[in-house]
């Protein structure tokens, strides 16, 4: 442990930027989750009582916010702070004393809000065979292995309840769990050869391709597997989101790894209500487990952070329970809850309000939100993406909706297209697809493949170079046309974010014989659609006649090109300014107050600042492609 520990914060010495995430920062312990911020920030974080003393002090900020919102304006009021402002200015900037919030968010599904809800359907079956005692828990949880064959799928009540089951929701994709492989090996066996349900297994007897492909085979919605049968590896790692019948088909001793089998299908994409299906024999430890579980702490219909904790308090006298060796279940689900409740209620007073604040600002967040799906034009980027197929000769083939495979071909125009396998790749557009089905690549403008094609695009000379004809009554037939596309470069290092205020973008210019740009006039799309083709031959002999009028017009539009450069850059040095000259005001004031705002920081903002403007100052125009136009 202590040699992990050494590599973290060596890899965190040398990283530029570090992103630790998890769902449970505090579990295991608060000296833990203050070794992690640590990691973030070892100057910030050098000591763990006074970061428990700030701490302290950050819950009177976060009743201040709560007493403005409702109307009412603190006495005790920072000084710097106008009392007299909006509801929201006094928020925002209480919220803005917040130093850990910086560097650390944390949100709660309650904070967030709109997450499926989760429900128990208990199943209780009865059995003649006769449930016998055992000295150890794992045989009376799991009597199914004692069995050295499969002989045990013919007197487990479960098994015709499964199949059953299964039948009754023929309509819907079902996850069932089980602790061993050998559980789920032979479960998929029976469901798939005696009952005829379309079954895929999931096991660490797999492969990670075998694996891969089971899960892919399940989550096609035409003709894929109904059913999935994992082992407990499959509670960790993968999502079911779009399935919403979870089949428990024996329960895990531990609480945390319940939790993990739950969150396979109670995750981000999942639209409907979940229902958790428990089968029990009556009488039996799993009936004994699911009642603690249930009534002892909540874990079906609420997420339980702290299991673990609990699980150790109660784990001696819950193995007695469960061994038959004490009766006294009804008692111990009371201390559970109670323990729970009171677990809940340190966690909800201990909770920093403000940290949760700062972590998602809605109007902020609505807004992100509304930008990235207005960026990422799906539509578009199929348009985008079956042009460049079509221009480079990489088959393109229609597979299902949102998805297509792409595949390298004999007439390809280049020896290496971006990120595309010999064997081809099934590719889709849409994020809800993706979620659901790992096997694809779910590609986005910002993805390898399209970012180095454009890249490929060019700087390669395929298709930068046209001629062809326009009919035009109001301009004189015989007259050189020229249509040039430059770009923008600013060559920036990635950290300073330039293209924040500094896009990479497009120029486009039309020259008419008079030398003036006529682009407005004439969109690009409508040219395409006027413009006729000259042949090969024809071409080259009209391009060395009128060579030196062509010359003189790509002169005159880089000139034009220019100029607007000239603008572009000084609109992106006042946004640039006006952004990081606000975040550099904010910090310097809000320095004065909190000193764990280092100059250090506030230096590598000016730093920034200075660099960045160099770089924009800097940019320059490169041109991609001209098109000759004869008029006729």
């Amino acid at each position: 442990e202590s040699d992990e520990k050494s590599f973290a914060e060596r890899l965190a010495g040398i990283s530029r930027g570090l992103l630790l995430l998890t769902a449970t920062p505090e579990q295991h312990s608060e000296t833990g989750h203050f070794e992690r911020l640590k990691l973030l920030d070892p100057d910030r974080f050098r000591n763990q009582i006074i970061f428990k003393e700030e701490q302290t002090s950050f819950l009177r900020l976060g009743e201040m916010i709560e007493q403005v919102e409702v109307g009412n304006r603190p006495k005790d009021l920072p000084p710097d702070i106008d009392p007299d402002q909006r509801d929201e200015d006094i928020v925002s900037q209480l919220i803005d004393r917040h130093g850990t919030g910086r560097i650390l968010m944390r949100n709660s599904r309650e904070k967030i809000s709109g997450f499926a809800r989760r429900s128990l359907v208990r199943h209780a079956l009865s059995t003649s065979l006769d449930i016998k005692k055992a000295s150890r828990v794992q045989e009376v949880l799991y009597p199914h292995l004692n069995s050295t064959d499969d002989s045990w799928l013919i007197t487990d009540p479960r098994i015709k309840w499964l199949e059953d089951t299964l039948r009754l929701l023929n309509r819907d994709k079902v996850v069932v769990i089980c602790s061993e492989a050998r559980t789920a090996l032979e479960l998929e066996k029976y469901l798939h050869l005696r009952a005829g349900i379309r079954t895929a297994a999931f096991h660490e007897n797999l492969s990670l391709i075998e694996r891969d492909r089971a899960a892919a085979y399940f989550a096609d919605m035409s003709s894929g597997a109904r059913c999935l049968v994992c082992s407990e590896i499959g509670s960790e790692g993968r999502n079911f989101q779009f399935s919403h019948n979870l089949i428990l088909f024996d329960l895990p001793l531990n609480p945390d790894l319940l939790e993990q089998r739950i969150g396979r299908l109670d995750r981000i994409g999942q639209k409907q209500d979940i229902k958790i299906h428990v089968p029990y024999v009556i009488g039996s430890a799993q009936h004994a487990l699911l009642d603690w579980y249930e009534r002892g702490l909540s874990i079906f219909t609420k997420i339980c952070p702290f299991g673990k904790q609990v699980f150790d308090k109660f784990k001696d006298q819950l193995e007695l329970v469960l061994l038959g060796e004490l009766k006294n279940l009804e008692e111990l689900c009371v201390q559970t809850q109670n323990y729970v409740s009171e677990l809940r209620e340190n966690a909800q007073a201990g909770k920093d309000k403000l940290l949760e604040r700062s972590s998602c600002r809605r109007d902020i967040a609505d807004q992100i939100i509304e930008d990235l799906t207005s960026e990422q034009n799906p539509d578009q980027l199929v348009s985008y993406l079956q042009q460049l197929c079509a221009a480079y000769g990489v088959d393109c083939e229609y597979h299902s909706e949102e998805c297509w495979t792409l595949k390298p071909t004999e007439s390809m125009q280049t020896g290496y297209f971006p990120h595309l396998p010999e064997d081809g790749i099934t590719i889709t557009v849409d994020r809800d697809i993706a979620l659901t089905r790992e096997d694809l690549l779910f590609l986005t403008w910002e993805h390898p493949m399209i970012i180095e094609s454009m890249d490929m695009v060019l700087a390669t000379e395929l298709g930068n170079a046209t001629i062809g004809t326009l009919q035009l009554k109001s301009i004189e037939s015989g007259t050189v046309l020229i249509e040039a596309i430059f770009s923008t470069s600013c060559a920036a290092p990635k950290h300073l974010l330039v293209e924040q205020f500094f896009p990479k973008s497009s120029m486009r210019l039309l020259i008419d014989q008079r030398g003036k740009d006529i682009a407005h006039a004439i969109p690009h799309d409508k040219l395409n659609e006027a413009i006729s083709k000259i042949r090969r031959d024809a071409g080259s002999k009209i391009i060395r006649r009128i060579k030196d009028d062509i010359e003189d017009k790509i002169k005159l539009a880089s000139t034009k090109a220019n100029l607007l450069l000239t603008e572009t850059k000084k609109t992106a040095n006042e946004n640039m300014i006006a952004s990081l000259g606000a975040e550099l005001r904010r910090l310097e004031a809000l320095q004065t107050i909190n000193p764990n705002v280092r100059e250090e920081e506030i230096g590598n903002l000016r730093q920034r600042i200075s660099a960045t403007q160099t770089y924009i100052e800097n940019a320059n125009l490169e041109l991609q492609g001209i098109r000759v136009i004869i008029t006729t």
